[in-house]
């Protein structure tokens, strides 16, 4: 009897431990999936506002880029405005303008003549199916014929016919313009003589100096 109460006991021990003990892997082993879970939870929220955060960095970096953007037209907007005249503020309005390029280069003017900056001066560009005429928007002078095609001498040929025609070398400038409505040189000598030549190289009037005048007005007096 004793070791039959015996074995009873120590088997009512040794069912008793592996019990405990199952329940203790039992409850290892769901910390353990609690805790893998908490962590995949946790690496999930993180991801999602990593992503949400970096969204909104390239969210403002659009909006910035956006901003510059709109800010650099507005400045280039401005910058042309600027730059650009209007005809209102000048002497010689559009329609004078295409008259007189018409004249000098007897072609028939192409399109509404446009204001701009030729060699730092407003002028107005006149097209031409040939070339383009620029004529400047305070005076009215003719500043370059590029539609003109029976130029037959250059700015240096009218010059030197100039001198050739005064015997007069110091020359100081040369320019195109309109002498009488006709497309001509101006050669212009340091004492003030002025040639006008046409583009053929004919020599239309000399402009003699103002002091040469007085000197003659005075000797006829005498």
């Amino acid at each position: 009897m004793k070791i039959k109460a015996t074995l009873l006991i120590s088997a009512f021990l040794t069912a008793s431990i592996l019990t405990v003990v199952g329940g203790i892997a039992t409850m290892t082993k769901n910390e353990k999936t609690e805790l893998a879970n908490a962590s995949t939870q946790t690496s999930l929220v993180q991801s999602t506002r990593d992503a949400a955060y970096q969204n909104l960095i390239n969210q403002a970096n659009q909006t910035i880029d956006q901003a510059n953007s709109e800010i650099t037209n507005l400045q280039s907007q401005l910058q042309q405005q600027s730059s650009t005249p209007t005809a209102a503020a000048y002497a010689i309005l559009p329609d004078q303008a295409s008259a007189i390029a018409s004249k000098a280069s007897g072609q028939v003017v192409q399109a509404t003549p446009k204001l701009v900056n030729y060699n730092g001066k407003a002028a107005y560009e006149v097209v031409f199916q040939s070339g383009n005429v620029y004529v400047d928007a305070n005076t009215g002078l003719v500043l370059f014929n590029g539609a003109l095609v029976a130029q037959t001498i250059s700015a240096e040929q009218a010059s030197q016919i100039a001198i050739n025609y005064t015997g007069n070398s110091t020359v100081v400038g040369v320019a195109t313009g309109l002498y009488n409505n006709t497309a001509a040189y101006q050669v212009t000598f340091q004492n003030g003589e002025v040639v006008y030549l046409d583009m053929t190289g004919t020599v239309l009037a000399v402009q003699v100096p103002s002091s040469v005048k007085s000197n003659s007005s005075s000797e006829n007096q005498d």
